[in-house]
């Protein structure tokens, strides 16, 4: 009786922690913040274009591709129409 007394109040506590450690915190402005900083920020974008245009992206498909039909293969299931 006193054990479950105990852990009530605890678990009441732990959420009170929980809720008193970030009070209104907004998500969403923090998320907006974010999506700015990656649509403004260069090396994300070049990068992706650099290895657009190097066929990076395209060869780890690839290479990805055969690794998984190799797999399927050593464990006998079958081919995937990748």
């Amino acid at each position: 009786m006193v054990s479950i007394k105990i852990s009530k109040a605890m678990l009441i506590a732990a959420f009170l922690s929980q809720t008193l450690a970030h009070p209104g915190h907004d998500l969403t402005q923090e998320i907006a913040e974010r999506s700015a900083f990656i649509q403004n920020s260069k090396r994300a974008s070049n990068c992706d274009v650099a290895l657009r245009k190097r066929g990076i992206d395209s060869k780890q498909q690839e290479r990805r591709r055969r690794a998984i039909q190799e797999a399927r293969a050593a464990r006998g299931l079958p081919q995937s129409k990748l």
